[in-house]
Parts: structure tokens; sequence; C-alpha cells
């Protein structure tokens, strides 16, 4: 007899962890297994989409790059980002590797969750295009339907959890500050 029973919920960050089992291991290095370093090559692109830093405009209203320095330079810059986000993100990821998650301490989530809203929270078309290549449920769905779900789900979650051990962090402060607000 099949069993019907609604399996036990599951508490934000193994949510956290199931919604980054869908994209690939943050990794640059392609010797390791579930690795591509092309995908993150195009994260990293699309962040830089957002905001040129120096000039203060859009980079969509920049003139393409046309020569091969220009293409060249591009790449070093976006694989240079690339390489900062899956170190980032490596390195929280790799603590799940090492123990178990309830034995997460608030410095770790807040560690996770800061990166995974820094890259991927926002208005962001072209990220949820690439995410979507590796979420997409198939059938005929707008173009960057699924990613922009899935970095709104990986970042609505993210957010409970950095604010949960944020929260938690400045509660702690306080009682120690305030010593009279234990009574």
């Amino acid at each position: 007899m099949t069993d019907l029973r609604v399996p036990a919920v599951k508490s934000d960050l193994e949510y956290l962890f199931d919604l980054l089992s869908l994209i690939p291991i943050p990794t640059m290095n392609r010797e390791v297994d579930g690795a591509d370093p092309e995908f993150w090559r195009r994260v990293a692109a699309t962040k830089g989409r957002i905001r040129d830093e120096e000039t203060h405009r859009s980079w969509r209203r920049r003139k393409p790059t046309t020569t091969p320095a220009d293409r060249h330079n591009r790449y070093l810059r976006d694989n240079e980002a690339a390489g900062y986000i899956t170190s980032s993100l490596g390195a929280a990821l790799t603590k799940a590797d090492r123990r178990p998650l309830a034995d997460w301490t608030l410095q770790d989530k807040r560690y996770l969750t800061q990166y995974v809203l820094m890259f991927f929270d926002g208005e962001r078309p072209d990220l949820w295009e690439v995410v979507s290549e590796r979420v997409s449920m198939g059938g005929g769905m707008h173009p960057g339907a699924a990613g922009r779900r899935w970095c709104q789900d990986v970042c609505a979650t993210a957010w409970r959890l950095w604010m949960d051990s944020y929260g938690a962090e400045r509660g702690e402060q306080r009682l120690k500050e305030m010593p009279g607000l234990k009574q």
C-alpha cells in the first residue's frame, strides 16, 4: 500500500540547500563532479550589467565591445567575478560537508545567506534566464520565468534565515548590554 502521509516540514536551512542543489556546484574547477564553470561565468556576467560603478551608467547603454582585446578583458573580468562568487558560496557550502546542518552556528547561516542574497537578489532578467536553463520545468514557460521564481524563492528563504540569525545575535547582544531585560 502507498504511504500517503505528508512528509515532515523541512527547516529553512534544509530547504535552502535543496534549492542550491538545483544549480551547479559553486566551483571553477572543471575536475569536480557536477561543476560547470561556464554557468558561473554567465552568472557573473549578469552581475556586471546592473551598474557600471566607474561611470554610474547602465551597462546596457554602453557601446558593445567589438575588439578582441575588449572581449578578452570582459572574459577575464567575468572569470574573476565568477571565482569570487564560487569561492564565497563554496566556502559556506563546504561547512555543510563537515558537520550536520543542525550544528550550524548563527554566523554560519549569516555567512551563507549574505552571499546568496548578494548574488541572486534583485530584478535581474539576464540572471533569471541563465538560472532558468538549469531549473526550467519545460512546457513553454516564458524565458527566464523558472529562474525568476527560483531566485525569488532562494532569496526569500535566505532572507528568513539571515533575519533569524541576525535577530538572535542582536538579541543576545542586547541582553549583555542590558542585563535587566532578562527579568
